[in-house]
């Protein structure tokens, strides 16, 4: 988490309060424009319900950040979207 001092923050050209919200993830997360249009509305909502009573939400700004095919690693190992379905499937039970 990055914290700005309110007087640094600037959208649109103007001074306001500004909450960014970023997710990363592998690129088979949120795979459809619907499920990234929910996550985007469900963050707000959350931004919302935890910030101050005058926070409005237009200044809660969401970005969803893919990680191309391979470029999502654990413990020094790159994995691809299939490799992650299969880990994933292999630890269910």
């Amino acid at each position: 988490m990055d914290v700005v001092e309110p007087g640094d923050v600037y959208a649109g050209g103007a001074n306001r309060p500004l909450v960014v919200v970023k997710l990363e993830i592998p690129n088979i997360a949120l795979g459809s424009v619907e499920l990234r249009a929910a996550f985007i509305r469900a963050a707000t909502e959350i931004v919302q319900a935890c910030a101050v009573p005058s926070h409005e939400p237009e200044n809660t700004w969401v970005t969803i950040f893919n990680a191309p095919d391979g470029g999502w690693g654990i413990a020094g190992r790159a994995y691809t979207g299939d490799d992650l379905i299969a880990s994933l499937t292999a630890a269910a039970p």
